[in-house]
């Protein structure tokens, strides 16, 4: 049998309810066999409606009216109020209110009713069935009429002298289940006290080996936990002098856990020779002068190996009732990582220190939530402080700044704050010989594990001495590069006047010959004179090539605002012949302002417009357009010509570099290199994206300086 709940000896048989007290499935297989025989539905309810035990159920029950939620509501009040007050040993027979015959009868334990017993559904053989009561319940409640009158039909019809002695059957049916509901009550109740009793030895075992094996887990857990962090524990009792060791303190002297029996003397043998004498000495002082345990670092020598180690020692002693020290319970930790570790630490902060005292750096942090900064005395010396007279706050850093440098100073680190980037600057201070010194600092930005900025840290460095040297290099290197600027002018003036004169009178005789001598010199003379023009015309055109390239630096003029767009209109007119031999298109978007040389301007776009053009397809496409990012901007000339490999795409940039024979496409070869350092003298870059018959993009960079 099954119980629900656990049945206290002293409980109220009200408290329970029929499943708890019946075997239902034992009920189940007798109500079964009886209706094979007898041929009478029978169902067994407890008092809240619920069927326990049912056989024979009609398909009007089980299809109809034990489904609809009314019809359903119907079958229940039916079992639960018209069967509440039939007394203990009787029977009614009622008409449920679904409008069929039920038999029932009470289950009783005692005073107590848990449940009832039910014969039904059924109509008396020699009554009349009201067909068209039933039908018009099957319009009500939406059931198939047919099917619904079908399974009417099939209701069991009884004889009323069968009902009797049916009667007398459950009656007795009853009152038996309600006897073997009480026994089974009894008999809970002595399980019930046999169970509890034996629960609670049951509980106490297990009590007991979960508090065994919490003991040995602790044990393990400690015996783990010490053999981590390198720290074993002793005792040591003083009556028997027996020493009990840990594991992690036979591991730490170098020893197999439990290799031999340790005592006080054995201990004493592993410290280090040079320790003994300390290390007995304050055991036992701590215990003459009744003091409560000591605290002691020193070293001992494992005994395989040799090798020393340093262990830090820890002693609290425990007294009998009349204050006497018995016994010593302690710990042992090997502390020599640690040592070394400090001492690697103390070397580095030496060498750190002497690093600072040489470069002369500075130290600073500045607390971002309390406005608290902390200057080193290096950092104080650097600004011409008194050691320690520094008041302490960012407001008073900033007042040794000078004034012309504060707002730079403040706009580079919210700059850093902001983009949580690392913080550098440059800015002066004024000491008391109003001497003037240049300052470096560079600092990182700290945060909390919640990601909020705590705390500025940096360094800062003297760095006039480095500025005054740098200073004085730039000035040579001016010097050097006037120098070299008046050579390049004197090179220049012997170019356009000194060589120049030489080879247009070499070119003028040369031509002269030619037509003086025209019937008297044969083909091949007067090829060998056109050989000798033509390179007289071109030596001709690379002088006053190198002529242009050196302009650019030695003639360029002061940079100004320029309209690039009003550059472009005056390129095309420039280049309006050649754009029309071609038959090219040549478009552009609107082009920003800058500040630039517009000379050099305009032969920077016709030097890239023109090859475009040049080197473009039968009908030449070019397009000029910018687009402007973060401090520059970038322009492109693209177009749909024979392209360039990419092997060349730095050589095309180089003075003299032709990528197709003269007699092809004409040209110096120096347009690119013109043009490259034009964009170098602005600040910028040039560069080139091309694929082979697909066309080539040059792009370039000028600073935006607005």
């Amino acid at each position: 049998m099954e119980l629900r709940t656990i049945i206290p000896p002293e409980g109220d048989v009200g408290n329970f309810e029929l499943p708890e007290l019946i075997n239902v499935a034992d009920i189940q297989c007798m109500m079964e066999n009886f209706f094979r025989i007898a041929h009478i539905p029978m169902a067994l309810l407890d008092l809240k409606g619920k069927i326990l035990v049912g056989v024979g159920f009609q398909e009007i029950c089980t299809k109809y009216h034990r489904v609809h939620p009314e019809t359903s509501k119907n079958c229940i009040e039916s079992d639960i109020k018209l069967t509440a007050d039939i007394p203990k040993g009787e029977s009614r027979l009622y008409k449920c209110r679904n409008g069929m015959w039920d038999l029932a009868t009470p289950i009783f334990i005692g005073d107590h009713r848990i449940g009832n017993l039910f014969m039904g559904q059924f109509f008396f053989r020699d009554e009349t069935i009201d067909f068209d009561h039933f039908r018009a319940q099957a319009i009500r409640y939406n059931f198939n009429s047919e099917a619904y009158i079908e399974s009417l039909k099939r209701v069991p019809q009884l004889d009323k002298k069968d009902i009797e002695n049916a009667k007398a059957f459950f009656v007795k049916l009853a009152d038996s289940l309600s006897q073997l509901s009480y026994s089974n009550f009894k008999l809970a109740r002595a399980a019930e006290e046999n169970r509890k009793l034996t629960e609670s030895l049951h509980r106490d075992i297990i009590d007991r080996k979960k508090a065994e094996k919490l003991l040995e887990e602790s044990k393990t857990h400690l015996e783990r936990s010490q053999e981590i962090a390198h720290l074993g524990s002793w005792e040591l009792d003083l009556k028997t002098n027996k020493l009990t060791w840990s594991d992690e303190v036979y591991r730490i002297f170098g020893l197999l856990p439990g290799q031999f029996t340790a005592d006080y003397e054995a201990f004493l043998e592993a410290v280090h020779p040079d320790d003994r004498a300390a290390v007995n000495d304050t055991y036992w002082s701590s215990v003459k002068n009744n003091q409560n345990g000591y605290e002691i670092e020193h070293r001992i020598v494992r005994k395989k190996s040799g090798e020393i180690r340093i262990v830090l020692e820890k002693c609290e002693h425990f007294r009998n009732e009349s204050g006497e020290i018995i016994r010593s319970i302690g710990m042992v930790h090997d502390i020599t990582d640690n040592k070394k570790a400090e001492k690697e630490l103390k070397e580095s902060k030496e060498k750190l220190c002497i690093a600072l005292e040489i470069g002369n750096i500075g130290i600073w942090e500045w607390n971002l939530h309390t406005d608290e900064m902390y200057l080193d005395p290096r950092m104080e010396k650097m600004l011409g402080l008194d050691p320690g007279k520094f008041n302490g706050t960012f407001h008073d850093f900033e007042s040794l700044l000078s004034e012309e440098d504060i707002t730079q100073f403040r706009n580079t680190i919210c700059h850093a704050l902001n983009e949580l980037s690392p913080f550098e600057t440059i800015f002066r201070i004024k000491i008391n010989n109003n001497e003037e010194k240049h300052i470096n600092a560079k600092a990182i930005v700290e945060y909390d594990d919640s990601g909020g900025l705590v705390k500025l840290t940096g360094i800062s460095f003297d760095i006039t001495e480095m500025k005054k040297g740098a200073e004085q290099v730039m000035f040579k290197m001016n010097e050097e590069l006037l120098r070299s600027n008046k050579a390049l002018e004197q090179f220049a003036y012997v170019a356009s006047h000194d060589l120049q004169e030489p080879l247009r009178t070499v070119s003028c005789f040369t031509q002269l010959l030619s037509k003086k001598y025209n019937n008297v010199l044969d083909d091949t003379a007067q090829e060998y004179i056109q050989y000798s023009v033509d390179g007289a015309e071109r030596m001709y055109d690379m002088i006053n090539a190198l002529l242009a390239y050196s302009k650019v630096q030695t003639h360029g003029k002061e940079f100004r605002f320029v309209d690039m767009n009003l550059i472009i209109n005056l390129v095309m007119k420039n280049l309006s012949v050649q754009i029309k031999n071609r038959d090219a298109s040549v478009t552009f978007d609107r082009l920003p302002g800058l500040l630039a040389d517009e000379n050099q301007m305009v032969q920077l776009l016709q030097n890239l417009v023109s090859n475009a053009v040049k080197f473009g397809r039968r009908l030449p496409e070019v397009h000029i357009s910018c687009k402007d990012e973060p401090g520059f901007h970038i322009f492109s000339v693209s177009d749909n010509g024979i392209g360039i490999e990419p092997q060349y795409f730095d050589r095309i940039f180089k003075i003299f570099q032709r990528l197709v024979p003269k007699n092809e496409v004409e040209g110096t070869g120096i347009g690119l290199a013109i043009c490259k350092i034009i964009v170098e003298r602005h600040g910028g870059k040039i560069w080139v994206e091309s694929k082979p018959g697909k066309g080539s993009i040059f792009y370039f960079t000028i600073p935006d300086k607005a």
